[in-house]
């Protein structure tokens, strides 16, 4: 399925994401073209091994669906970027001919109001994926560690409040191997938990960059306020797609290390022997 969502990237990308958007919004072009360039090593990175261990093909079966939750995230979340910033295109012509009015209009439109609406429900999509993602990452490396795994198994088990626990066998892989996952695992964590609460969404410009707001809000005299807000940015789609990447390689990396211990532990056990 993937492949097919793959192609449909990068074809809206090469068809529209870079050519008809003028350079004054390079930083979505830019961040668009490393998307789908991540989004097709993603493909191609999490792929599974050889192995004879039965439950860690079944957790490679649950990432390979999950890695298509989040490819699927990543489609909606580049159309309706290019959409929103084609729109936002039109509205500086129509400010730069005088139509103050017009350009109001084509930045409040239904096309651009829907757009936006797609634009918070990708993000979602891609915070629950991406969460949904480690944990699997995380079983599926006790797994190849030969670990006990039981039903309520999670990556959160590698945190402490807001700090990582190196101590245990997951965590000190990662911590050894990816040294910038554990901050942006909490980081992406609490984005996660913060959507449970049912969080608000508004769309920012800031510059020529746009991005969405989840906002905590409480009512004070009669009206709404918002009481934190968390920015998603294309750089957080960027840096997750890598992290997801990183993670599902320590499986093969834990598998390899697992192997050679009881290896080398064979060999120990016979020269042993031997000397006997």
């Amino acid at each position: 399925m993937s492949n097919g969502i793959i192609r449909d990237i990068k074809a809206f990308y090469y068809r529209r994401g870079n050519v008809e958007q003028p350079q004054k919004y390079k930083i979505h072009i830019d961040k668009r073209r490393t998307i789908t360039d991540l989004v097709f090593k993603l493909e191609h990175t999490s792929l599974t091994f050889s192995t004879q261990l039965e439950p860690l093909r079944n957790e490679f079966l649950h990432l390979q669906s999950l890695q298509d939750e989040l490819i699927t995230a990543v489609k909606i979340l580049l159309e309706t970027d290019v959409i929103i910033v084609d729109s936002q295109v039109k509205a500086d012509a129509l400010g730069e001919s005088g139509s103050i009015f017009a350009k109001l209009k084509e930045q409040g439109s239904s096309a651009t109001a829907h757009a936006w609406t797609r634009l918070s429900l990708s993000w979602k999509i891609f915070l629950y994926s991406a969460r949904c993602f480690q944990d699997c990452v995380y079983k599926a490396i006790l797994h190849a560690q030969h670990e006990p795994v039981g039903p309520q198994t999670s990556m959160s088990t590698c945190v402490s409040g807001d700090a990582w626990r190196n101590e245990a066998s997951v965590g000190k892989l990662i911590a050894t191997r990816l040294p910038d996952y554990p901050n942006w695992f909490i980081r992406m964590r609490k984005l996660r938990n913060a959507l449970k609460k049912g969080l608000s969404v508004q769309s920012v410009w800031q510059g020529q960059e746009h991005f969405i707001e989840l906002c905590e809000q409480r009512w004070s005299d009669g009206f709404t306020e918002n009481t934190k807000a968390y920015a998603l940015k294309l750089e957080f789609a960027i840096e997750s797609l890598k992290m997801c990447m990183a993670s599902a390689e320590l499986i093969r990396v834990a598998y390899d290390e697992t192997r050679m211990r009881k290896e080398a532990r064979r060999r120990r056990v016979a020269e042993k022997e031997a000397d006997q």
